[in-house]
């Protein structure tokens, strides 16, 4: 299932190793741009979540996709983040998060 068809962009947000990794395969799978949203990573040691408040999201991008929790580094949003209204649904990927209760 591609969710960007029919989009011009796609924003990500790279806060880590999974969240990385899926920003640069993101782009193999669509002719979309997609857009680094926000980049808490490789900069900053992997040691940063931004707040979703400063992420750069293109409002007719198709989706924002981030990762809760990256546990290579030990990051995870205590919350889920939330966007305002008119802004792109959040794609997230939320695998380590399966089993916690």
């Amino acid at each position: 299932m591609n969710l960007a068809h029919g989009f011009r962009t796609a924003d990500a947000v790279v806060t880590g190793n999974w969240s990385r990794i899926a920003y640069e395969q993101m782009g193999r799978l669509t002719d979309t741009e997609i857009r680094l949203a926000a980049h808490g990573g490789e900069q900053f040691n992997y040691l940063d979540l931004p707040e979703p408040e400063t992420w750069d999201v293109d409002r007719n991008s198709a989706f924002v996709h981030f990762a809760v929790n990256e546990t290579v580094n030990g990051l995870q949003y205590g919350k889920v983040p939330r966007l305002s209204d008119g802004m792109p649904p959040l794609v997230c990927d939320m695998s380590s998060e399966i089993f916690v209760a």
